[in-house]
């Protein structure tokens, strides 16, 4: 139930940034190329995001499994900032699902 809960409101997003996208820069790409660039981009962003999640993981279990803090960080510091890029990564993907309203709507296409 919480997660259909949880959809709902990603999918509430998604439209939300869909139609800010378009309000912001028009109904559609100016062309296919123009569409790929802007959801590469995207998709580079919400790896970065992925990617330093994965990476303060790591610095956790290096506190872990030396039970030690590395340079006076500790575990809560990495959650806060795993959290914090959660967030964003979170935005990102919405942010991918929106591009791929408008690509196709571009390509003549229906979500």
């Amino acid at each position: 139930m919480e997660a259909e809960h949880t959809i709902e409101l990603i999918r509430d997003a998604i439209e939300s940034a869909t139609a800010n996208a378009i309000e912001r820069f028009g109904e559609t790409y100016a062309s296919k190329h123009e569409a790929w660039a802007v959801l590469k981009e995207e998709v580079e962003e919400a790896r970065f995001e992925q990617d330093t999640i994965e990476d303060k993981l790591d610095n956790i279990w290096q506190l872990i499994r030396y039970n030690s803090p590395v340079m006076g960080i500790t575990g809560r510091d990495y959650l806060i900032q795993i959290k914090d890029h959660a967030e964003a990564l979170a935005c990102e993907a919405v942010q991918v699902a929106a591009v791929c309203n408008k690509y196709l709507a571009t390509l003549g296409m229906k979500k």
